[in-house]
């Protein structure tokens, strides 16, 4: 009996046993709580670009819907006059502050960026008016291939494998979704040169927004677009929306200046000043699916089996751009160390006294914490 009520005993307090045990060893953790809040931050900072990528090239792409309609009553040069003047004045307005504390080296950097992608709105556009909007979407996309090429050119930084292959899978993605047939015409040309000219846009965009103000080189570059619009817009004379469709295309074109306009720009400049160009243009690459989806939502356009089979894999090639794989990786750490850290010899490592390594882990351990 005596036996038995001691094994009972000793039953009943296991479960508390076991939690005081566990309590013991969280209190001697006590940097758990700054780990996983580092952690937390560090995987905060790594989903809000690529979410605010997805929402730019969303805009991007719920514009084909709506500019179609609208194409049709405005020639193209005066509407993209009227659409970022609007939106260079919004800028103006909201980033006041930010565009006097700019000083000449961010201006001359909003200024180059700007008439890039001013200069490739105006190609794809007035390509667009002598080929297929399938064409033009595949020719666009070539700036995902194009963009690692510069980046190598440019500056000589080799690209991971797995970038490469989620370029691959991005434009077979493309090619099912664009092409049904294809042959290089006089369209063709003005819209693969455009595409050059993105490509430049995404490589040269990362490299200037390192210590600059995306707000100030967001209303910057918008400033530049307006004029190189506008300019292209007076030689025959700008046409404003007017008749039974007055409401209706002026709606269309307030959105396109502040949402694809301002707010697109604004989220790719910001985004990509904490994302690798690579990284950004395979994630934009994802505008064809957006422009589908919104055709499907907006005029009841059917999605196809090459759609379907298309956007998949771009949505394939964006995962494989995240992620990071173990082979992959050893490849990249192979051939890609890091430009700014010197390498350090693998034969001999750097050895810590045995005293010096408690305090170390500590330092390691508290850096989320100065980070957060």
């Amino acid at each position: 009996m005596a036996a038995h009520a001691k094994n009972s005993c000793g039953g009943g307090q296991a479960p508390s046993l076991l939690f005081l045990t566990f309590s013991r060893e969280i209190c001697l953790c006590p940097h758990l709580s700054v780990i996983l809040k580092g952690m937390k931050e560090k995987m905060k900072d790594k989903l809000m670009p690529i979410c605010a990528l997805l929402l730019c090239t969303a805009m991007w792409g719920s514009t084909f819907s709506i500019q179609k309609d609208v194409m049709l009553r405005i020639s193209i040069f005066d509407f993209l006059g009227v659409r970022f003047v609007i939106a260079a004045g919004v800028c103006v307005i909201l980033f006041w502050k930010q565009l006097r504390q700019a000083n000449a080296a961010t201006w001359r950097r909003g200024i180059i960026l700007g008439l890039l992608f001013a200069a490739g709105q105006e190609c794809q556009s007035y390509g667009l008016a002598h080929t297929s909007a399938t064409s033009t979407g595949f020719l666009t996309g070539l700036y995902v291939i194009l963009t690692p090429v510069f980046v190598f050119l440019f500056f000589k930084l080799r690209q991971p494998r797995r970038l490469w292959i989620a370029v691959t899978i991005a434009m077979i993605g493309l090619a099912i979704m664009s092409l049904n047939g294809f042959s290089l015409g006089y369209g063709d040309t003005i819209v693969l040169i455009s595409a050059v000219i993105y490509a430049c846009h995404v490589v040269w965009l990362e490299r200037f927004l390192r210590g600059e103000d995306p707000l100030a080189m967001t209303a910057i570059q918008m400033i530049a677009v307006a004029v190189v619009c506008g300019l292209c817009a007076l030689p025959s004379g700008i046409t404003f929306p007017s008749g039974e469709h007055l409401a209706g295309d002026w709606a269309a074109i307030i959105y396109m200046a502040l949402g694809s306009g301002v707010g697109s720009l604004l989220l790719q400049t910001w985004a990509q000043s904490r994302m690798a160009a690579t990284k950004a243009a395979i994630i934009m690459i994802s505008e064809p699916v957006w422009a589908a989806l919104f055709a499907v939502i907006l005029i009841h356009e059917v999605i196809t089996v090459r759609v379907a089979l298309g956007g998949t894999l771009i949505i394939c090639a964006m995962l494989v751009s995240q992620i990071d794989l173990p082979w992959l990786r050893r490849d990249a750490e192979r051939h890609l160390p890091e430009p700014d850290q010197p390498e350090v010899d693998a034969q001999q490592p750097e050895e810590r006294p045995e005293s010096d390594q408690p305090e170390a882990a500590e330092a390691e351990q508290a850096i989320p914490q100065q980070t957060a």
